[in-house]
């Protein structure tokens, strides 16, 4: 709440303060326009002229600007950031906004996750979370579908996110091997649904090899690469050992024809696509044998992963599919991505910290404002990344972390200040008590001001019988 209040707080008013005076600025222009339509004659051409440089400014500040906000993702199906990580990839990308679609729950069992007894639970979150029209659905750049129970949704939602990728252009990506599960409960509707024949995996083709039983978790793999294809999807990962990564718990997939292959997951004995890609309409979709909870992409299923890069690698296939520059130099793209974090992290310990120095007395708020006023730096960073300008974002963050730390050391000074009268008031308290515990110490052990010596007792009386 404090970090509200002194950091985002003044954004937020500065924000409404900049649309304030935009807004008056185009009332004034407005007005004026009217003075002079009333005052001066325009002819139609003059009008026509004027209209098409108008329109020739918005096209050239829309090739200056190609991305004005952060790529729009839909993630539905697993969504728990202690299961699946793409929530959290998700949140720490400064250039991504998301909404999630809760579409399976773990809650102990089988039963207890996919049973009767929580299917209107998980109704009611699709009914409440996912996009309420087929136009809101389009507004997506990226749909997720992670483990998602297919039978959760309406004909008419399929209906849509069929339309979204096919006509929309949106990019969809399939995990656990592009069925949604190893269970029959899962593949088996997924495949009889039509949102699975927009994906590169034949879902028909791969139910029919598991017969009536669970689909069979494949055993430690490693990734060999097509590197005949021309978009640097994965490649960039080469010199990071993506090949020599270990995954498990793969899914067989049977390719449709026309499909590309990425990569290739090679078990002792035998060989299957790792990832694959279609054109599905106007939308490219994506199934992927394993997942981003598995060892191959993070450790969140296992708790160890050789990678270190599959955040990058899963956005580079959003990437594609948006239409946007892949990341090519990932340790730039790592350093600007952590600058964000960690300023985030280091503003809130900064203020907490002027908090705490404020409770002493001292006047913290001249700096509170200073860190305020490196919002517009870091909002230009911001715009940069979601630009995927990273050099000149990590300049930006790297310029407002230095300013950063000279706020914070001069907020050091002024603790220090601040708790001088603490620290002599502590010595004065402890002085003062040492002084009068030693003096009357010394009173009444060594000097014996005080001590009376006790006089000698006889008995006079004659002896008892």
């Amino acid at each position: 709440m404090l970090l509200w209040l002194r950091v985002l707080l003044p954004r937020h008013l500065a924000v409404h303060c900049r649309l304030l005076r935009a807004s008056e600025g185009l009332r004034s222009a407005t007005d004026s326009f009217s003075v002079t339509m009333m005052n001066r004659s325009l002819s139609v051409p003059f009008l026509a002229s004027m209209l098409m440089s108008m329109a020739a400014v918005g096209a050239s500040l829309a090739q200056e600007a190609p991305y004005s906000h952060g790529l729009k993702v839909l993630l539905m199906g697993v969504v728990d950031r202690n299961i699946n990580p793409l929530s959290d990839w998700l949140s720490t990308e400064p250039g991504t906004v998301f909404s999630v679609v809760p579409a399976r729950l773990y809650k102990g069992s089988w039963e207890d996750s996919h049973g009767e007894a929580f299917q209107d639970e998980i109704r009611r979150f699709i009914r409440i979370y996912f996009p309420r029209s087929v136009d809101d659905l389009r507004s997506y750049e990226v749909v997720l579908f992670s483990s998602v129970v297919v039978t959760m949704y309406s004909d008419t939602q399929i209906d849509w996110m069929v339309d979204a990728i096919r006509d929309g252009g949106a990019c969809a990506i399939a995990d656990t091997g592009g069925m949604m599960g190893k269970s029959t409960l899962m593949y088996v509707p997924w495949a009889g649904s039509t949102i699975s024949e927009a994906f590169p995996c034949d879902a028909d083709a791969t139910a029919a090899l598991f017969g009536s039983g669970d689909a069979p978790n494949l055993g430690e793999f490693r990734v060999r690469l097509n590197r005949n294809l021309s978009d640097p999807v994965f490649t960039p990962f080469l010199p990071f050992g993506i090949e020599k990564w270990r995954g498990s718990s793969g899914r067989i997939m049977v390719p449709q024809t026309g499909s590309t292959i990425w990569g290739w997951m090679h078990l002792e004995e035998e060989v299957y696509p790792w990832v694959l890609s279609w054109r599905y309409g106007t939308g490219l979709t994506w199934s992927v044998a394993d997942a981003p909870r598995y060892p191959l992409w993070s450790r969140y299923e296992v708790g160890w992963s050789d990678n270190d890069f599959g955040m990058d690698m899963w956005f580079n296939m959003m990437y594609l599919g948006a239409g946007r520059k892949l990341v090519t130099d990932v340790p730039l793209v790592h350093s600007a991505r952590d600058s964000f974090r960690l300023f985030r992290t280091q503003v809130e310990t900064v203020t907490n910290f002027m908090d705490f120095v404020e409770r002493f007395g001292a006047n913290a708020q001249p700096l509170i404002q200073e860190i305020a006023g490196l919002e517009p730096l870091v909002e230009g960073a911001e715009q940069q990344y979601v630009a995927q300008e990273y050099a000149s974002a990590l300049d930006s963050m790297t310029q407002a972390m230095q300013s950063l730390v000279r706020i914070s050391e001069r907020g050091a000074m002024l603790r220090r200040r601040a708790l001088m009268w603490v620290y002599l008031a502590e010595w004065a308290a402890v002085t003062s008590v040492a002084l009068i515990s030693g003096t009357a110490l010394h009173l009444l052990m060594v000097r014996r001001r005080l001590y009376r010596k006790a006089g000698a007792t006889r008995f006079e009386g004659g002896r008892p019988d």
